[in-house]
């Protein structure tokens, strides 16, 4: 079943610059949210690389996955909103609560 769900991704940048970023992914369900907060089941990603493959085969398109790094290399988090996902889809960016 497809549901639409809210990515939120967040850099965690080493202290020591020769180790690269790692990036936590967190998941929250679109329409329950209502920006009221809570917990969000989260997964570790050990690179950008990695997590951007993930979210490629998930559809999300080349310029949203841009638009993300950029934010993400400026900022240091990035919210992907309104993205719709089946069971599948979910695991295969590391949820195993599904």
């Amino acid at each position: 079943m497809e549901q639409t769900y809210w990515l939120h991704i967040i850099e965690s940048k080493s202290p020591d610059h020769t180790f690269p970023s790692t990036y936590m992914l967190a998941r929250a369900n679109a329409p329950l949210r209502n920006f009221k907060g809570g917990a969000m089941p989260t997964v570790h990603h050990p690179s950008w690389e990695n997590l951007r493959s993930r979210l490629a085969e998930c559809l999300v398109g080349n310029e949203e996955l841009e638009k993300a790094k950029q934010n993400l290399d400026q900022k240091g988090s990035h919210t992907l909103t309104q993205v719709r996902l089946d069971d599948q889809q979910v695991r295969g960016l590391g949820f195993n609560d599904i």
